[in-house]
């Protein structure tokens, strides 16, 4: 979780933030863009939902169940400044039909991050 969180802030310039009522993000965290929108709702994997929700007994590495997260963002120099100088590695695609620039990335945890980007 706090490798997950610091990636996000350090690497794509997210802020993580605890949750109304909690003063930790241990457990469970929002992160939210530069304009303080919550764009995604971390929890770690061995937390049930729910009340006698089953959690597994070794939480998976990476996406899981799913594919990746892809996010809207803006200034694509920027942000691929940013993933270089962390060291990071990372793909890049270019959709010129779509207008559309992507850099991929993964977090410690493994979890694929596609980030798109305008060409307008």
């Amino acid at each position: 979780m706090e490798s997950t969180l610091a990636f996000l802030r350090d690497t794509l310039g997210l802020v993580p933030r605890p949750v109304q009522g909690l003063n930790s993000m241990e457990k469970v965290a929002w992160v939210c863009d530069s304009e303080g929108h919550a764009v995604l709702h971390i929890v770690r994997a061995d937390i049930p939902n729910a009340p006698g929700e089953p959690v597994p007994d070794a939480p998976p590495f990476g996406s899981g169940a799913i594919h990746h997260v892809a996010l809207n963002c803006s200034d694509h120099n920027e942000m691929r400044e940013r993933i270089v100088a962390s060291g990071v590695h990372f793909r890049e695609r270019h959709v010129t039909s779509l207008g559309l620039r992507q850099l991929f990335v993964e977090d410690p945890a493994g979890i694929l991050y596609e980030l798109n980007f305008s060409d307008e």
